[in-house]
């Protein structure tokens, strides 16, 4: 292209462009098809003249110009469901951990500086409002989302022992430590058969080994959507 610039008149550019390409056009080089296509050329801007020059040249050129683009890769069905189920086991853990870590972290510490009887009465209260669908879809949605996400993981050809662990860890660490420890406390400090003295250290302790759990979910299914 520097020569083409230095030399800067249409015939030599012609000629340089008329030579580039297949071997017949070089047959026909009458004086009177030689000056038309120089006046035709002479026309075009100094851009138009090295862009014909470009492609004027073998196929490898325009490709080189116009590189094949792969089109991307579509998901299985299978997979897209998996992927899905495995977002939402992520964000109803997450929302759960949150919700554990919570109590543990203000709560109960905010209701013990409340004294007894009205940190009591108070926490009758949360206990009543908390039972929502909101809670039940977050803590039973969690468990049941990750081990489905592992089924159909399996199922499309894919690893699914996070997910597993995952679904394993949050029965465990979240589903039965609540049935067995945490809902019989509040139903004895609702009956009044335990104080609040004697239910907020043991509940609270068991409440943060819920948090612990839940958090370790989140973790399972972050590790599974990586190695995915």
């Amino acid at each position: 292209m520097k020569g083409l610039r230095a030399s800067g008149g249409p015939s030599s550019v012609y000629s340089v462009l008329w030579d580039s390409g297949r071997t017949e056009r070089s047959e026909d080089r009458s004086p009177a098809v030689t000056a038309k296509r120089q006046t035709a050329l002479a026309k075009r801007g100094p851009f138009d003249v090295y862009l014909m020059l470009w492609d004027s040249g073998s196929p490898e050129r325009s490709e080189e110009r116009s590189p094949a683009v792969t089109p991307p890769a579509t998901l299985a069905p299978m997979t897209v469901l998996a992927l899905g189920l495995t977002f939402l086991a992520l964000a109803l853990g997450a929302a759960l951990a949150g919700l554990f870590f919570g109590f543990s972290m203000s709560v109960m510490r905010g209701l013990d500086e409340l004294g007894p009887q009205a940190a009591a009465s108070a926490m009758r209260s949360i206990n009543r409002r908390i039972l929502n669908p909101w809670l039940f879809l977050a803590f039973i949605g969690t468990p049941l989302a990750a081990a489905a996400a592992g089924v159909v993981a399996l199922l499309s050809g894919h690893d699914a022992l996070w997910l597993f662990l995952a679904a394993g860890v949050s029965i465990a660490g979240s589903f039965v430590v609540t049935s067995a420890i945490n809902v019989p406390m509040n139903d004895a400090l609702e009956s009044g058969a335990l104080d609040w003295v004697g239910y907020a250290p043991r509940w609270t302790a068991w409440n943060t080994v819920r948090t612990a759990a839940s958090l370790v979910v989140v973790l399972l299914l972050g590790c599974a959507l990586l190695t995915w």
